[in-house]
Parts: C-alpha cells; sequence; structure tokens
C-alpha cells in the first residue's frame, strides 16, 4: 500500500525546481537575452522569459495603400526581442455619419493579433479612413501611431479621371488637363503658368483664378517649348474648354509609374486599372499636336499668337 511521505515530495519537487532551474539558466547563458531567434529549445520558456528578457514595445510605423474597393495597412515596430509575443492592435475612425450614428464616434477596434498587416474591404471609391496602430506584449503598451488617413482610390476613365471643374488624362509621356471655363472666353483673356511642380489658369478679363493647383510631378515649363494649349467647344451651349497639354519631365516606363492624379489635391485614381499605352502606341483616343523643330506649337493657331502678345 502506498504511503504518501510529504518529505519525500518536498525532495521530489525541490530536485524538479532545480532541474528546471538549470535549464532556465543554461538556456539564459546560451541564448542570451537579445538574440535575433530562439532556438527551439529555448521557445519553451518564452511566455515564462519573456517578463524578464522581452522589451517594451516601440511606436509602430504604419504605412497604407489603398485600391478602389479595400485598404491595407503594414505596420512594424523596432527595437523588440525575439523573447517578446508581440501583438498589435488595429483601430478604426470613420467620417461616415450613419456608422458614427449607429456605433458611435472615435476608433473602433478593427484588428487583434501577430500579423504585421491589415486589409478591410468591402468599400466603395474614395471612401475615407482613419487607422491607428499599438504594439502590445508581456512588457507592456505602446504609444498609439500618428493617426494615417487613407482613401480607397477611384476608378478611372482611361488613365485619368474627372475632377470638379475639369478632366485629366495622360501617357508615359505628357499630361493633358481640359479645364472649364468661362463661357465666350477667348484665347487673348487667358494667362496661363506652368511651372515644373504648377499650373495656373488666370481670367484677365473677369478677373478670376480659372486653375491653380500643385501637379502630382515635375513637367518641363520653359514657356512655349515644352507645353501646348488650345481652347475648343465643350459641347454646352456657349461653354468652352482649355486643353493644356504638359510634358513630363520623368517618362513612364510601367503602369506603375503613371500619375494616380493630376494635381496633389485631387482624388487617386487606381494605376492598376489605368489603360497602358504608350505615347507611340496610341490607339488613337489620344490625339497629340504636331510638334516642329521649330516649336511646339498649338492647334489652334489663334490661341498661340494671343499667348505670344500677351507676353508682349
Amino acid at each position: 500500500m502506498f504511503v504518501f511521505d510529504p518529505l519525500h515530495f518536498v525532495w521530489f519537487a525541490a530536485a524538479v525546481f532545480t532541474v528546471l532551474a538549470g535549464y532556465v539558466a543554461v538556456v539564459v547563458v546560451l541564448v542570451g537575452s537579445e538574440p535575433k531567434e530562439l532556438p527551439r529549445y529555448a521557445k519553451p520558456l518564452k511566455p515564462l522569459l519573456s517578463h524578464f528578457l522581452g522589451k517594451p514595445p516601440s511606436t509602430p510605423r504604419v504605412r497604407a495603400t489603398s485600391r478602389p474597393n479595400e485598404i491595407t495597412l503594414r505596420y512594424s515596430s523596432s527595437a523588440t526581442s525575439a523573447w517578446n509575443e508581440d501583438v498589435y492592435e488595429v483601430q478604426t475612425d470613420t467620417e461616415d455619419d450613419r456608422i458614427r450614428d449607429e456605433l458611435g464616434a472615435g476608433y473602433l477596434r478593427s484588428y487583434w493579433g501577430p500579423e504585421t498587416s491589415y486589409t478591410i474591404g468591402s468599400l466603395p471609391p474614395n471612401h475615407p479612413l482613419k487607422f491607428r496602430v499599438r504594439c502590445v506584449n508581456q512588457r507592456g503598451k505602446s504609444a498609439w501611431s500618428p493617426a494615417v488617413s487613407k482613401r480607397t482610390t477611384s476608378v478611372p476613365h482611361k488613365c485619368g479621371g474627372a475632377e470638379g471643374g475639369y478632366t485629366w488624362n495622360q501617357t508615359n509621356e505628357h499630361v493633358e488637363l481640359s479645364i472649364e471655363v468661362p463661357p465666350e472666353t477667348t484665347g487673348r483673356a487667358l494667362d496661363i503658368q506652368v511651372r515644373p511642380t504648377s499650373l495656373r489658369v488666370y481670367h484677365k478679363v473677369q478677373r478670376v483664378l480659372v486653375f491653380e493647383g500643385e501637379l502630382w510631378g515635375r513637367v518641363r515649363s520653359a514657356d512655349l517649348v515644352d507645353f501646348v494649349w488650345e481652347l475648343e467647344a465643350s459641347g454646352s451651349d456657349s461653354g468652352r474648354v482649355l486643353r493644356i497639354e504638359l510634358e513630363k519631365t520623368e517618362v513612364a516606363e510601367r503602369r506603375e509609374d503613371l500619375w494616380p492624379k493630376a494635381v496633389v489635391e485631387g482624388r487617386e485614381f487606381d494605376v492598376k486599372m489605368m489603360r497602358w499605352e504608350r505615347a507611340w502606341e496610341s490607339g488613337g483616343d489620344w490625339q497629340h499636336v504636331v510638334r516642329t523643330e521649330g516649336g511646339k506649337l498649338s492647334v489652334n493657331d489663334v490661341c498661340l499668337d494671343d499667348y505670344v502678345m500677351n507676353k508682349e
């Protein structure tokens, strides 16, 4: 018959503790407090030793990308430790009043787990969201990352899109903007200023600023040499459209190099959905102005003459 002996139990417990303590000591000596990766024999001790050998989490760095129906976040924390069991919390805020009325204003948890990326889908185009991320482990919680605002991209038309008051299109070499101008506008009434990173159109007769914006990329801007323009009927009664063609300083060699927007303040269009056409491979939808050795001339000679007169 087995008889429980407390002394034997104490000796057994002491032996087990000694073995475990020795195992822990050996692991700590062999692995160290800042290993790049834990060996297999050390991983069983990770939940225990992370409280002592792990590092407090740092604030994550967050990068956001988008498509017309989804936004993807990628994030990571520096100065972490292999002893840590880092998890990330992603919170989302929206400017949609319907969602705020139902769920309340402010940030709501969207994700909790070890993955370093998170995608929220089933979104409409041009939908704004705001995110923040923090890292959590056995040593505590990091500060929240700075808020990251991102919109889903808009669906392009050809290689551009429509904005308030203008439309735009592009090839790998050029960007064309079609800007609505006041009715009965003549070329002589317009003052067009092209800079390497900006475009400005001023109506001198009506004294109104027709268009002004910072361009998404750089363009050539040596007066008549590097941009052309023309006025044409818009199709509506007495309406007119100013078409300006700008030459990019960097030719797009891949679809991903196309401009996602014409001006910085505009909507972002999905370049992966744009129709990839090099200027010399255009199927006829893109009408280029004929260029000569003597300079780049407008299709509308009157506009060209007016422009020269305005500069004199």
